[in-house]
């Protein structure tokens, strides 16, 4: 998979938190190869503190990836971590 669309996809699920990616948004050098330069301006000049945040970053990313796509990753995560058998199985089943 992409290492940006993983990253996308872990913001969208709340894998990573806010901060975490606003970290990762101003370092990783391939974002500006990926993203149309607008959009691009738009990541990095979100406030990343403020409440809408997350709504707004999420806006943005939604142009470069499907929601089909996302779905997929997050039932194969869900499937994995079952086969896993942890303590907590019964979360993920649910």
């Amino acid at each position: 998979m992409d290492p940006v669309a993983l990253v996308f996809f872990k913001l969208v699920a709340h894998e990573i938190e806010l901060s975490v990616f606003e970290r990762w948004v101003y370092c990783e050098s391939t974002l500006e190869e990926t993203l149309h330069p607008d959009d691009y301006l738009a990541l990095i000049t979100i406030s990343y503190t403020t409440p809408g945040a997350l709504y707004e970053a999420e806006k943005v990313l939604s142009n470069y990836f499907s929601i089909g796509k996302y779905y997929e990753w997050k039932i194969r995560n869900i499937l994995q971590k079952i086969i896993e058998k942890p303590n907590d199985v019964q979360l993920y089943i649910k």
